[in-house]
């Protein structure tokens, strides 16, 4: 998976920021209908063209769209998708 130079950044400040990723994760959890339910039936937020669920994050600069699996993937592993283990 290719990931652009200021997705790669908002994503390495999700890994590295605890409170901008407990802010993230807040703001998933406000928008999931219900935890247990996978997405995107659960999800009430945003969505791109192809209805896949989305977050705008930013490193401070212009905020970028991502989608909500990449994010909760780079929670649970602390690591980009393309990072070797």
């Amino acid at each position: 998976m290719r990931i652009s130079p200021n997705t790669r950044a908002a994503l390495l400040r999700v890994i590295a920021d605890a409170d901008y990723r407990a802010a993230v994760q807040d703001w998933i959890a406000s928008k999931t209908t219900d935890a247990d339910q996978a997405l995107p039936d659960c999800w009430i937020g945003k969505r791109d063209a192809a209805g896949t669920p989305v977050m705008n994050i930013c490193t401070g600069g212009d905020p970028v769209t991502v989608p909500i699996s990449i994010i909760r993937y780079v929670i649970a592993h602390g690591q980009l998708p393309d990072s070797p283990d």
